[in-house]
């Protein structure tokens, strides 16, 4: 291995309970780096901002955190910035960091849906200063950016084994067959042809599979759960709905895929969405039209066999190719220009 790098990553790490989501892609990639050998300082823009103000308003704290960024990374001398939902920070005091260290490497990364237009502009507004961008939905990107973001690549929403520690498929017994987690029920989903909101599709499984126990958290005026909460949610339910807001973008998924399947869990997720392609028909509870899916759901909650080698193949296989060593290695190779770039497990697929 090469020398170990400094590197400053920025962005979505809290100390806030509020905050207190430890299955974050920037915890993964952190740790993924940190496991790679080297050396890795966790900066919360989010934090530092709100901690600036008087009443905790990190929107006014924005130039005294993007300051103190600026400050930090002259005493640390990072080989590598990374850039993760840096929402906080002023772009031009990333380009007053490369002034200050001309030989450090530049990266940001996003997993927030490229058809949403502020995500898109909070992208661009570092786009003159990063070497590199990630982002985990598969090209084409022309119709999000047009020309004016270069450099763009995909990576899959990362697994970490020591966060994503279960193995649903082998233990005995389960509180749920099904469960959901989202952030709203009313909000809409695609999927199968239909847009409903999540709410209206738990009514239908449960009209349409008597005896079906469908666990809820954001859905049906269920709260919101986080931390180790989230993760015994996890650890209790035999499969999860993998819904997104659109199933029309080349491999776009919430990071809920990488949670649902780096648990164990079975996962129901539209062909739509290019994942039958990449991870293959016999690694989740792949369908094509809302029927399909009920259909699914209803055989797999009268049978508690058939669904476990399902689930253990999308255990190994999405674990394998998103394991949080392999993508932030990707990260790096990419943004050194190594050769090891083009090894990537989603790029053979």
């Amino acid at each position: 291995m090469s020398k170990p790098f400094r590197i400053l990553h920025v962005g979505g790490i809290s100390v806030r309970p509020k905050g207190a989501f430890v299955h974050g892609v920037a915890n993964k990639l952190s740790n993924g780096l940190i496991q790679l050998g080297h050396n890795v300082f966790n900066f919360s823009d989010r934090d530092v901002a709100r901690w600036q103000t008087l009443f905790g308003n990190r929107v006014l704290g924005r130039a005294r955190a993007s300051r103190t960024l600026l400050e930090f990374a002259r005493e640390y001398r990072p080989e590598i910035l990374l850039l993760g939902h840096a929402n906080m920070i002023l772009p031009e005091v990333v380009g007053q960091i490369r002034q200050a260290l001309p030989d450090c490497r530049v990266a940001q990364w996003n997993v927030d849906a490229l058809f949403d237009a502020g995500n898109v502009r909070r992208m661009s507004r570092f786009a003159r200063h990063a070497d590199a961008t990630f982002v985990s939905t598969a090209a084409p990107w022309e119709p999000w950016f047009g020309p004016s973001l270069p450099h763009l690549h995909f990576i899959p929403n990362p697994v970490d084994r020591s966060i994503e520690r279960a193995r649903s498929f082998a233990a005995a017994s389960h509180a749920h067959d099904l469960s959901v987690s989202v952030g709203k029920g009313s909000d809409l989903r695609s999927y199968g042809g239909v847009e409903r909101p999540m709410d209206d599709l738990l009514a239908i499984l449960r009209r349409r599979v008597p005896g079906l126990r469908l666990g809820a958290a954001g859905a049906e005026g269920r709260p919101v759960l986080t931390g180790a909460a989230y993760q015994d949610f996890l650890e209790a339910s035999r499969a999860q709905l993998n819904l997104s807001r659109r199933n029309d973008v080349a491999l776009y998924s919430s990071d809920r895929i990488a949670h649902i399947m780096g648990n164990g869990l079975l996962a129901f997720i539209d062909r739509a969405s290019g994942y039958a392609d990449l991870l293959g028909e016999d690694a989740a509870a792949f369908f094509s039209t809302e029927e399909e899916l009920v259909e699914r759901v209803a055989a797999f909650a009268a049978n508690d066999r058939d669904w476990r080698p399902v689930a253990e193949r999308g255990w190994q296989v999405y674990g394998e190719m998103a394991d949080a060593r392999m993508v932030a290695g990707y990260m790096l190779d990419v943004l050194l220009g190594r050769d090891g770039q083009r090894d990537a497990p989603w790029l053979r697929r």
